[in-house]
């Protein structure tokens, strides 16, 4: 996969990405683990359109990677879990590992470089926990009548989770568990409602709105939100 170093100018500025070609019928843009934009372009659509659809979206891509980049940095010695403070207790050890006490977690670390890797962790930990537990899972399965044959997680960039159709698989971001319990089940109902409509149509929303009602604001919210400084 060669991918191609690209600038474009939207609204008086200039963002830098990189695009890669297949024969796909449809174009996506996201972030990869590096902190690049990356589109995937296609062979099919025509260059006019695929310009088109990088400026309709680079510039929310930006904030994602904006936001995205201060959710963990650790200069401030806290993060957000639930929607709650919690201060980061570093000291060096022989082993990577931590605890929480209350509002505190005690992280012991053998590098430095260790500091992000166990920050990670715990998010990976608490969304694991809060998909086992979570009953309302069951429930909005039960209720949109869908079948997922698997609701995974892991650290995402640029999105708060997924769903591939193909697989019928639901991936959600550690770091939802930032956010309240509230938030966490409207990204999931938001991606199982997808198994019934693929796409952001009116129809997906009236659905949405069955279950959230004030899910505007949340998308709001959660667009608005810097997690780190919260």
């Amino acid at each position: 996969m060669e991918l191609i170093k690209q600038n474009i100018l939207v609204n008086g500025a200039t963002y830098e990405y990189f695009i890669y070609y297949k024969y796909k019928r449809s174009i996506f843009i996201s972030i990869n683990k590096k902190n690049q934009i990356i589109v995937r372009g296609s062979k099919l659509v025509s260059k006019d359109r695929t310009i088109e659809f990088i400026k309709k979206n680079i510039e929310k891509m930006y904030f994602h990677l904006k936001q995205r980049k201060s959710m963990i940095s650790i200069k401030y010695n806290f993060i957000t879990l639930f929607d709650q403070r919690c201060e980061l207790m570093f000291k060096i050890g022989k082993r990577n590992k931590y605890f929480k006490r209350k509002n505190n977690i005690h992280i012991t670390y053998t590098k430095e470089n260790k500091k992000i890797q166990i920050i990670k962790k715990i998010y990976n930990d608490e969304m694991r926990k809060n998909i086992k537990l979570n009953k309302n899972i069951k429930n909005f399965i039960s209720s949109l009548n869908v079948k997922p044959k698997e609701i995974a997680h892991k650290w995402l960039v640029g999105k708060w989770g997924y769903c591939t159709m193909r697989n019928k698989k639901i991936v959600l971001s550690d770091l939802l568990t930032c956010f309240n319990q509230e938030y966490i089940d409207y990204v999931i109902l938001h991606e199982l409602t997808h198994l019934l409509v693929f796409n952001h149509s009116k129809k997906f929303w009236d659905i949405v709105n069955i279950y959230f009602p004030n899910y505007k604001q949340i998308r709001k919210n959660m667009k608005n939100i810097n997690v780190e400084k919260k």
